[in-house]
């Protein structure tokens, strides 16, 4: 599902992938892939909104840039979750209205949640007319949209898309603060 979506996999891939049976793959979720889709990523999500939640909580003190780079490294030690597509094409297809609503509320609190809340955390150094909601989506945004673009294969390529994240990650929360840090 992470590679192709929910509609770029089928039932019998899964089952393939995993050495077992399609009919297995019912046993589990009887309502099919949709079922499957929803639980897998209720519990990638899960797994990185727990990473994000520690990084948050042990980087509180560091400072809003150096707490904000501690989520970004965080997200980015977990498997990539393609954001704009899972919003825009895999949740409008789930025949289950419910399961898009719990997937979306699973985003909005495991993914975005943390970044808003950093903002949160460092009131007097972030501008107080930022949304941190907009700011913890554009940042998700810049980060999904350069990491889309391809998978890097060489340690050099994975380091180039690190440091193009980085510096969009800097841009954005450049932009938050009260004065400028000092460089």
């Amino acid at each position: 599902f992470l590679r192709q979506g929910l509609r770029g996999v089928g039932l019998r891939d899964i089952a393939g992938e995993l050495g077992i049976k399609a009919a297995s793959v019912y046993h589990h979720c009887p309502k099919g892939k949709d079922q499957l889709f929803e639980r897998s990523l209720l519990w990638r999500l899960d797994r990185i909104g727990e990473r994000l939640a520690r990084a948050r909580e042990d980087h509180v003190s560091s400072g809003f840039a150096a707490q904000v780079d501690a989520l970004v490294d965080a997200l980015l030690s977990e498997a990539f979750i393609d954001t704009a597509r899972l919003v825009s094409v895999d949740l409008p297809a789930l025949k289950s209205q419910p399961a898009r609503r719990r997937l979306l509320e699973a985003l909005h609190t495991r993914l975005l949640g943390p970044f808003a809340e950093a903002v949160a955390d460092h009131p007097d150094a972030v501008r107080g007319d930022v949304d941190a909601g907009v700011f913890a989506g554009t940042l998700l945004a810049a980060i999904t949209s350069i990491r889309a673009h391809g998978r890097p294969r060489t340690k050099a390529e994975r380091a180039a898309v690190r440091a193009l994240i980085r510096s969009a990650v800097r841009l954005v929360v450049d932009g938050m603060y009260v004065s400028p840090p000092a460089t």
